[in-house]
């Protein structure tokens, strides 16, 4: 018989309770985790903690394999993002010369910025593509580099 969320729900406390009651630095934890949850930025951790039981937990009989309704939105929302974010790099990619991809893709490889003119690297910079460091001139952001491989990987640029 599936149990109730409720039901889950004042389990879990009584668990966490007991557990708390054998040791104190369990208690303490337990805490820290009910403050952040209480605090306004929990539902970041809920949402975690509801990934982290999609992986661990066993499903119940009948319950289907996909993701609660709040989670399958939020991948589809993630999803349109990162369709927009790619069709709004390949539009940048689409008006570049082949000499300035081709040398944003040595820049993407190498991570040098030297290798790359001065006016270049600025409008890479400028296409949001592109960081800065402390000492000046960076590489192309982290985050972008394999969205960059791909999309150059499109052009069929000649390269020396």
């Amino acid at each position: 018989m599936p149990l109730s969320g409720r039901t889950k729900l004042g389990i879990a406390i009584a668990v966490s309770v007991i557990a708390g009651l054998a040791s104190v630095l369990l208690a303490v934890l337990l805490l820290v985790l009910a403050v952040f949850l209480i605090a306004p930025g929990g539902n970041y951790l809920q949402k975690a903690l509801a990934r982290i039981d999609l992986t661990l937990g066993p499903r119940e009989l009948g319950q289907e394999d996909s993701a609660p309704e709040d989670l399958q939105e939020e991948s589809a929302h993630e999803v349109e993002r990162n369709l927009a974010q790619e069709e709004y790099f390949r539009d940048i990619m689409r008006g570049y010369s082949p000499t300035t991809r081709r040398n944003l893709r040595q820049l993407r490889v190498s991570g040098d910025p030297k290798d790359v003119l001065a006016e270049e690297w600025v409008q890479y910079f400028q296409d949001g593509l592109v960081e800065t460091t402390h000492s000046g001139r960076g590489g192309v952001r982290a985050e972008l580099r394999e969205l960059l491989g791909r999309l150059l990987d499109e052009f069929q640029d000649n390269t020396p």
